[in-house]
Parts: structure tokens; C-alpha cells; sequence
């Protein structure tokens, strides 16, 4: 039986995600969600267990149960042994036992034992490759270990290591921290659990061309995409206004980045996307140095800025090789000293008290040296031994010598995406919205006064979309690759004379050529194995909205490859157009999953249901999922966080096992 309350006050999803909408759970039968309302308010209560998203079915007693703070993982099955299972147990650990202490510990096992002592994770598959449709269900069982129960401790069992890490938010969810009795407890135990999500696409668009977002704010968006059960990032990296993105086909097009240093390196982008799958098709790992954007900056550092700092270097080992042989000469002086002590006993002294003056000296050299060729000066010196007294080498190179492999992480945080089970979809915007690329390459426009969309007329600017797709598909696994295509404005094309003789020339109006650049960036995708996403909007603004600003679906449906993903922006009733014609869809209606849209309260992104007018099954199976969108006109690192939550984990909570409405 459960008991329906919903209100809107705020709670902690694993320590990063506020909700205002939460599910107060008190039960004891079994529970569909979909007999969960919106309408009952409840006081905050200690004992209240908060779950989000809601799992599909559960039971739960009326058992309050501590969990040991030495909890111990078991594993089973064919996947068990994972790396991926026992990071994530790691990870989950420190999260649910943040707040204990080593008092916690003592006072409790100085009264009784533990009720929760060991995790049990059952994975029954090996396959550790994530992508659309992989398996994330997961059942979970928390019940007390005595000799009244045949089954206890903790247990998840799943068929892949996804759905065992979904069941780990679950259980951390299920952990509370009880400030009585300074414990980490499960109320309402025992808890049984089965889960799977309802749509396999679940996800967030991150835009980091309008403002550049550091490595780190991303990490910690998907970190906390975890919580929400949300599992696709959409990394909107480039549009009009800049390329960030490291392209080594096309070494000038991050010209067009807002400054050298708001730029993502190809490395950068692998540790976002997580370590080289190599069992998806068409997919190579990257072999580049690994650099961050720091780094290279420091190579490039402009030639002024480059000979201060080799001659503060130069002097400075002067000074240090000049001290190394005062010391050798000193140590020689006191060896000879030394066989006549009785004689020269001061000498010896003050010889003695020199030394160390010296060697202080000396140390604080080496130190600012060292920070001098770290920082400022050629990347990577390597400390040699010389005359006994460690001097820097490398004055004076202007090449970076290799990092060896224990120096690979210095400059960035080890980050196991494998571990969040997160997928990376990344999107190149074409034709529209692409300014910027002629930053780099001016070619690419038009003309140098109408600069998009990308011009249409020469093969260069396909051949720089095959570069571009063939780097990124060394880096982004993933099934599904972006390719926008979205407010097309063809005005640039019918303007410009050598693409208006090109269209002359090849029989063909605007909208033809906008039909025509589409479906050949959409081969190419598929050539390297790829599924093209497009966008599509579901209502039309203006009268001359087919020539003047073209939408690929309006414009030629009967035309997609039919693995075209189609994306649902602007308006409603999208999708069953798009499952009608048998393509599969991703909901992301603006006037509901618009994020940067602060006028619309969470009450509307949790209703709002990708299936509406789709009543058939065949029809529903087409629409693969959903996404929120964080466009980043309005939002930089100081708000996006607080822009993304708690509305986004609105919407995880509808798309994960809200029923279909018919």
C-alpha cells in the first residue's frame, strides 16, 4: 500500500541535487508509481526515507536498521568483479558515510552490533560497454542480519554493471545520516525493490559555446547527472559565437574560442568522455601527449614573455651551480680540517656554520629554480644530479619533453566516467550556427560580410566536416552524434555571387541546397559509424519560415536517412509526426525542457509527457527518450549548477517510470 505525498520542500539527492519535489515514501505492499500523486503535503519527518527518481515497484517495513561504517562490498555473477562496480562502491561509500566519525564508530559498537554490515552486488553480466538500450535495471534488497532472517545485509542484483551502479544511488538514497545517534540508518526496512528506467535516452544539453564552462564544472554537472538516474550528456560544444574544441585535422578552427585559454583539448574532452572503448564500431583511441590547455599555453607563450623567463632561469642556475661548487670546495676544506683538529679547532667551526648557510641558500635556490621552469619557464625540466647537488636541465629548450606515465595526471583530476555510467553525445551545429569555424578558416564563409551558414558551394567545407567528425570519433563512443541543422538562414546563399551561380549551376533553390548540405553531413556521419540527430521544430513562426529558415523534418522528412534521430525543440506534437513516418524521436519541447527558460516552475517540466498524442506501442518505442536543455546565453560557472537543479531532476523524475498516457 502506499501512502501518496508530494511537496514541494527541498532535500539532498546525494549531497548535489535539491529537489523540490519529493516522494515520501512509507509503505508495506507492493507499489506501482504510477498510483503516486502530486497533491497531499507532508511534514518533514527524520524517518522519512526520500527516493527520486521513484523506483518501479517496491515494498517497504517499518524497521529502523545502522549501517556499519566499515560497510564491505561482496560481488557475484559474471560482471561482478568489475572495476567499475568497486570504484562506484568506493565512491557511494564515501558519499553515504560523509558524516561519521570515528566516535560514531566506537559509541555504537560499544552497545550493539551492526544491523547492515556488507553490500552484496550481483552482476550477471561482463560487458562493461554502455550505450542506447543498455541494461540498467536492478533489483535491491536491505534487510536486518540476525538469526530470525535467512537473507540479510544488503543485496543488488542487476544484468549489467549500470544497472548495479543505478541500484547504488538507490541504496545511498535509502542511507540517512541520523544526527541522534550519530549513525548512518535505513528507516522502514525491509526494502524491496525492482527498478528499470522507462525510456533508455535520458538526458541534459550543456552548452558550453555561449560561455565556456572549465573541465572541472563539467565533471561536476555529470556527477551530479548521476544522482538524477539521467544518462546522456549532451555536450553542445560549438555554435556561432565560439569553437573551443581542439580539432587536429584543422589545427586553426579553435581560432574562433573566446581566448587561448577558454579552450578544450582533445585530452580534455577524453577525460569528459571517460577512458577509449575500443569495442564500439569505428572507434580508435587518440595517441596525443597528454596535455592540458595550461600546458600548451605554456609552449606558446609569446617570445618576450619566453626569453625573461629563460634568462631569470639562466641566472638563477648560475647562482645555483655557482653555490654547488662553494659547498664541494667547503667540504673539501673541512676533510682537510678535520686531520687537524686539535689545531684549527675555530676554523673547523666557522667552516662548519658556513656549510649550512650555504646549503640553506642552496635549498631555496633549487626551490624557486624548480617553480621558475614548472610555471614560467620550458615545460617539463628534468632535474639531473650534478657536482652532488640536484641542478634543473633544459635551460633553453623550446620543446616539451614527454610526460612519463606517472606524470600524466599532475595537471588534472583522475575522472572515471565508466564509473557514473554517463554517455557523451557530442553535436557539430551545421549549417547554422557555425560563425565561428571562419575564425580559423575564412573560406568556410560565405563572404567575409555574411558568415553563415557555411558555404554551401565549395567541397572544402565538407572535406572540414569529415575532418572534424573523424577526430571526434576517436574521442565520443557514443551511437548517437548531433548534427543540429536547425534555423537555417539561407539569405547569406541567395546573396553571395559565386554561391548563387553554384546553385544556377546545379539547378537548385535555397531550400534545395539547405536539403542537399544535410543529407551529405548526415553520410558522412554514418560513414563513420554514427547515428545522425537532427533538430526539428514543431510550429513555424513566420509566413516565409520554408525559404528563409529551414528546419530539416519540415523541410524534407521523405528525405532523412532513416536512422535520423529527430529532436524535438520548438513547440509540441513533434514526435508523432516523427514516429508516424517511422523515425525515432528525443522530446525536448522548449515551452517545458528549456532550462535557461526561468519562467517555467517545475510543476510544468514534471508533466510535461513525451508520449502525448502517441497511442500506439510501435509508436511509443520510437520515442527513445528525453533531454533538458541548459542553453548558456543567461548562464556561466558562477549559475549553472543552480540553473540545471532542481528542475532537470523534474524531468529525470517523470522520464524514468512515470507510465505513458493513452
Amino acid at each position: 500500500m502506499a501512502t501518496d505525498f508530494t511537496k514541494p520542500n527541498p532535500c539532498s539527492l546525494s549531497s548535489v541535487i535539491c529537489i523540490y519535489t519529493v516522494f515520501i515514501i512509507s509503505i508495506s505492499a507492493p507499489v506501482d508509481a504510477r498510483t503516486l500523486g502530486l497533491n497531499s503535503i507532508t511534514e518533514l519527518d527524520d524517518s522519512l526515507v526520500y527516493l527520486w527518481p521513484l523506483p518501479s515497484e517496491f515494498t517497504s517495513g517499518n524497521e529502523t536498521l545502522a549501517v556499519d561504517p566499515d560497510l564491505s562490498l561482496s560481488v557475484g555473477g559474471e560482471g561482478g568483479g568489475s572495476a567499475i562496480v568497486s570504484e562506484a562502491f568506493e565512491r557511494y561509500r564515501a558519499i553515504i558515510f560523509k558524516q561519521s566519525s570515528w566516535f560514531s564508530k566506537l559509541k555504537l559498537r560499544g552497545n550493539s552490533a551492526y544491523d547492515i554490515s556488507k553490500l552484496k552486488i550481483i552482476v550477471h553480466s561482463d560487458d562493461e560497454e554502455i550505450q542506447l538500450g543498455t541494461d540498467e535495471s536492478y533489483s535491491l534488497l536491505v534487510a536486518k542480519s540476525d538469526d530470525r532472517s535467512i537473507i540479510g545485509d544488503a543485496t543488488i542484483e542487476a544484468n549489467s554493471v549500470f544497472g548495479a551502479l543505478r541500484g547504488l544511488e538507490t541504496f545511498s538514497q535509502l542511507c540517512a545520516y541520523d544526527y541522534v545517534t550519530k549513525t548512518v540508518q535505513v528507516y522502514k526496512a525491509p526494502w524491496y525493490i525492482r527498478d528499470r528506467p522507462r525510456f533508455a535516452y535520458r538526458g541534459l544539453l550543456l552548452d558550453t559555446s555561449r560561455h565556456f564552462l572549465p573541465i572541472d564544472v563539467i565533471k561536476k554537472i555529470i556527477e551530479s547527472m548521476s544522482y538524477a538516474k539521467l544518462n546522456v550528456l549532451h555536450w553542445h560544444i560549438i555554435d556561432e559565437q565560439s569553437f573551443p574544441l581542439e580539432i587536429p585535422s584543422y589545427p586553426n578552427l579553435w581560432s574562433g574560442a573566446y581566448t587561448k585559454w577558454e579552450r578544450y583539448t582533445i585530452e580534455d574532452a577524453q577525460e569528459i568522455v571517460n577512458e577509449p572503448q575500443p569495442s564500439a564500431p569505428g572507434f580508435a583511441p587518440l595517441n596525443f601527449p597528454m596535455r592540458s590547455v595550461q600546458q600548451k599555453m605554456a609552449v606558446q607563450t609569446d617570445i618576450e614573455a619566453n626569453q625573461y623567463t629563460l634568462k631569470s632561469c639562466v641566472e638563477t642556475m648560475t647562482a645555483v651551480t655557482n653555490l654547488s661548487h662553494r659547498l664541494q670546495s667547503r667540504t673539501n676544506e673541512v676533510q682537510h680540517l678535520n686531520g687537524q683538529l686539535a689545531l684549527l679547532q675555530r676554523m673547523y667551526k666557522d667552516a662548519r656554520a658556513e656549510i649550512s648557510v650555504l646549503k640553506a641558500e642552496n635549498k631555496e635556490l633549487k626551490r624557486k629554480a624548480t617553480v621558475m621552469f614548472r610555471f614560467g619557464g620550458p615545460p617539463y625540466a628534468v632535474v639531473e644530479e650534478q657536482g652532488g647537488v640536484n641542478v634543473l636541465g633544459g635551460v633553453g629548450s623550446m620543446e616539451a619533453a614527454p610526460l612519463r606515465q606517472d606524470e600524466r595526471y599532475m595537471f588534472s583530476l583522475k575522472f572515471v566516467n565508466l564509473s557514473i555510467s554517463i554517455n557523451v553525445m557530442a553535436e557539430v551545429d551545421v549549417p547554422g550556427h557555425a560563425e565561428s569555424w571562419g575564425a580559423g578558416y575564412p573560406d568556410l564563409w560565405p563572404s567575409s560580410s555574411c558568415r553563415e551558414p557555411l558555404d554551401v558551394a565549395k567541397n572544402f567545407t565538407f572535406d572540414v566536416i569529415s575532418g572534424i567528425l573523424s577526430d571526434m570519433r576517436k574521442i565520443f563512443p557514443f551511437e548517437l552524434f548531433h548534427l543540429g541543422g536547425d534555423e537555417v538562414h539561407t539569405d547569406c546563399w541567395t546573396s553571395t555571387p559565386h554561391v548563387q551561380q553554384w546553385l544556377q549551376d546545379h539547378n537548385m533553390t535555397a531550400k534545395d541546397a539547405y536539403q542537399y548540405f544535410v543529407l551529405r553531413v548526415q553520410e558522412i556521419a554514418i560513414s563513420k559509424n554514427w547515428n545522425p540527430v537532427n533538430w526539428y521544430m514543431g510550429r513555424c513562426d513566420s509566413k516565409d519560415f520554408s525559404y528563409r529558415r529551414q528546419e530539416t523534418f519540415d523541410a524534407f522528412a521523405s528525405k532523412l536517412n532513416q536512422q535520423t534521430v529527430v529532436h524535438n525543440w520548438l513547440g509540441g506534437g513533434v514526435c508523432p509526426k516523427a514516429v508516424a513516418k517511422g523515425f525515432r524521436c528525443i522530446f525536448s519541447n522548449q515551452d517545458f525542457w528549456y532550462l535557461d527558460h526561468l519562467d517555467v516552475p517545475w510543476e510544468g517540466v514534471y508533466t510535461a509527457e513525451p508520449l502525448e498524442g502517441i497511442n500506439d506501442v510501435s509508436g511509443q518505442q520510437l520515442v527513445i527518450g528525453g533531454e533538458v536543455c541548459m542553453w548558456a546565453e543567461t548562464a556561466d560557472a558562477s549559475n549553472v549548477q543552480q540553473t540545471i537543479w532542481p528542475r532537470a531532476a523534474a524531468a529525470a523524475g517523470m522520464p524514468i517510470n512515470t507510465p505513458p498516457k493513452t
